[in-house]
Protein backbone atom coordinates (compact mmCIF):
# COMPACT_ATOMS: atom_id res chain seq x y z
CA UNK A 1 0.00 0.00 0.00
CA UNK A 2 1.45 3.36 -0.98
CA UNK A 3 1.53 6.27 1.37
CA UNK A 4 -0.77 9.10 0.27
CA UNK A 5 0.57 12.59 -0.23
CA UNK A 6 -0.59 15.14 2.38
CA UNK A 7 -2.32 17.10 -0.39
CA UNK A 8 -4.33 14.04 -1.41
CA UNK A 9 -5.37 13.44 2.21
CA UNK A 10 -6.47 17.06 2.56
CA UNK A 11 -8.46 16.96 -0.67
CA UNK A 12 -10.16 13.66 0.22
CA UNK A 13 -11.09 15.01 3.65
CA UNK A 14 -12.48 18.21 2.12
CA UNK A 15 -14.47 16.20 -0.45
CA UNK A 16 -16.02 14.14 2.34
CA UNK A 17 -16.96 17.31 4.25
CA UNK A 18 -18.56 18.85 1.17
CA UNK A 19 -20.60 15.68 0.59
CA UNK A 20 -21.80 15.81 4.21
CA UNK A 21 -22.67 19.51 3.87
CA UNK A 22 -24.59 18.71 0.67
CA UNK A 23 -26.55 16.01 2.50
CA UNK A 24 -27.12 18.31 5.50
CA UNK A 25 -28.74 21.00 3.35
CA UNK A 26 -30.77 18.47 1.32
CA UNK A 27 -32.05 16.99 4.57
CA UNK A 28 -33.06 20.44 5.81
CA UNK A 29 -34.84 21.10 2.50
CA UNK A 30 -36.75 17.81 2.77
CA UNK A 31 -37.81 18.53 6.34
CA UNK A 32 -39.39 21.88 5.64
CA UNK A 33 -42.76 22.60 4.15
CA UNK A 34 -41.98 26.30 3.81
CA UNK A 35 -41.09 27.14 0.17
CA UNK A 36 -38.57 29.89 1.00
CA UNK A 37 -36.68 27.70 3.44
CA UNK A 38 -36.68 24.84 0.96
CA UNK A 39 -35.32 27.10 -1.79
CA UNK A 40 -32.55 28.42 0.48
CA UNK A 41 -31.44 24.96 1.59
CA UNK A 42 -31.60 23.47 -1.90
CA UNK A 43 -29.42 26.30 -3.19
CA UNK A 44 -26.79 25.67 -0.54
CA UNK A 45 -26.94 21.92 -1.23
CA UNK A 46 -26.16 22.59 -4.91
CA UNK A 47 -23.28 24.89 -3.99
CA UNK A 48 -21.76 22.33 -1.61
CA UNK A 49 -21.96 19.72 -4.37
CA UNK A 50 -20.23 22.17 -6.70
CA UNK A 51 -17.45 22.57 -4.12
CA UNK A 52 -17.05 18.80 -3.98
CA UNK A 53 -16.73 18.61 -7.76
CA UNK A 54 -14.07 21.34 -7.80
CA UNK A 55 -12.04 19.46 -5.20
CA UNK A 56 -12.43 16.18 -7.08
CA UNK A 57 -11.06 17.81 -10.22
CA UNK A 58 -7.73 18.24 -8.43
CA UNK A 59 -7.60 14.57 -7.50
CA UNK A 60 -8.23 13.41 -11.03
CA UNK A 61 -5.84 15.92 -12.65
CA UNK A 62 -7.93 15.47 -15.82
CA UNK A 63 -9.97 18.64 -15.64
CA UNK A 64 -9.31 22.31 -15.13
CA UNK A 65 -10.80 24.18 -12.20
CA UNK A 66 -14.04 25.77 -13.36
CA UNK A 67 -14.38 29.51 -12.89
CA UNK A 68 -16.06 30.40 -9.62
CA UNK A 69 -19.73 31.15 -10.16
CA UNK A 70 -21.18 34.45 -9.07
CA UNK A 71 -23.71 33.84 -6.34
CA UNK A 72 -27.29 34.37 -7.45
CA UNK A 73 -29.66 36.17 -5.12
CA UNK A 74 -31.35 33.90 -2.59
CA UNK A 75 -34.81 35.00 -3.58
CA UNK A 76 -36.32 36.44 -6.75
CA UNK A 77 -37.41 39.51 -4.81
CA UNK A 78 -36.95 41.04 -1.39
CA UNK A 79 -40.43 40.32 -0.11
CA UNK A 80 -40.83 37.56 2.43
CA UNK A 81 -44.06 35.58 2.48
CA UNK A 82 -46.23 35.70 5.57
CA UNK A 83 -44.39 33.78 8.28
CA UNK A 84 -45.92 32.81 11.58
CA UNK A 85 -43.97 33.38 14.83
CA UNK A 86 -43.48 29.60 15.12
CA UNK A 87 -41.97 29.39 11.64
CA UNK A 88 -39.76 32.40 12.41
CA UNK A 89 -38.37 30.68 15.49
CA UNK A 90 -37.73 27.46 13.57
CA UNK A 91 -35.99 29.42 10.82
CA UNK A 92 -33.80 31.22 13.31
CA UNK A 93 -32.68 27.96 14.92
CA UNK A 94 -31.97 26.17 11.65
CA UNK A 95 -30.16 29.14 10.14
CA UNK A 96 -28.11 29.66 13.32
CA UNK A 97 -26.93 26.05 13.04
CA UNK A 98 -26.06 26.52 9.37
CA UNK A 99 -24.16 29.75 10.18
CA UNK A 100 -21.93 27.83 12.58
CA UNK A 101 -21.29 25.08 10.02
CA UNK A 102 -20.27 27.62 7.38
CA UNK A 103 -17.98 29.39 9.86
CA UNK A 104 -16.21 26.12 10.66
CA UNK A 105 -15.90 25.27 6.97
CA UNK A 106 -14.30 28.66 6.27
CA UNK A 107 -11.70 28.10 9.00
CA UNK A 108 -11.02 24.57 7.80
CA UNK A 109 -10.38 25.63 4.20
CA UNK A 110 -8.11 28.46 5.31
CA UNK A 111 -6.12 26.04 7.47
CA UNK A 112 -5.91 23.49 4.65
CA UNK A 113 -4.77 26.11 2.16
CA UNK A 114 -1.86 27.05 4.39
CA UNK A 115 -0.66 23.43 4.38
CA UNK A 116 -0.69 22.96 0.60
CA UNK A 117 2.35 23.58 -1.58
CA UNK A 118 0.57 23.23 -4.93
CA UNK A 119 -0.49 26.76 -5.87
CA UNK A 120 -3.49 25.65 -7.94
CA UNK A 121 -4.92 23.52 -5.14
CA UNK A 122 -4.18 26.24 -2.59
CA UNK A 123 -6.09 28.75 -4.75
CA UNK A 124 -9.04 26.36 -4.99
CA UNK A 125 -9.12 25.93 -1.22
CA UNK A 126 -8.93 29.71 -0.77
CA UNK A 127 -11.79 30.15 -3.25
CA UNK A 128 -13.86 27.59 -1.36
CA UNK A 129 -13.09 29.43 1.89
CA UNK A 130 -14.41 32.58 0.22
CA UNK A 131 -17.58 30.72 -0.85
CA UNK A 132 -18.11 29.51 2.71
CA UNK A 133 -17.64 33.07 4.00
CA UNK A 134 -20.25 34.21 1.47
CA UNK A 135 -22.63 31.47 2.64
CA UNK A 136 -22.00 32.59 6.21
CA UNK A 137 -22.80 36.21 5.36
CA UNK A 138 -25.95 35.30 3.41
CA UNK A 139 -27.18 33.08 6.22
CA UNK A 140 -26.53 35.81 8.79
CA UNK A 141 -28.58 38.24 6.69
CA UNK A 142 -31.40 35.70 6.54
CA UNK A 143 -31.10 35.12 10.29
CA UNK A 144 -31.43 38.86 10.87
CA UNK A 145 -34.44 39.01 8.54
CA UNK A 146 -36.27 36.41 10.62
CA UNK A 147 -35.13 37.92 13.92
CA UNK A 148 -36.76 41.33 13.38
Amino acid sequence: MSKKEPQQNILEYAITREQKAHEFYLDLARQTDHPLKRMLFERFAREELSHKEKLQSHLSKDSELAAMEVAAPLFANDSVQEITPQIKEQLRKVIANAVQKEKKSFRLYMDMAMKINDETVRETLMALAKDEANHHALLEMEYDRFSD
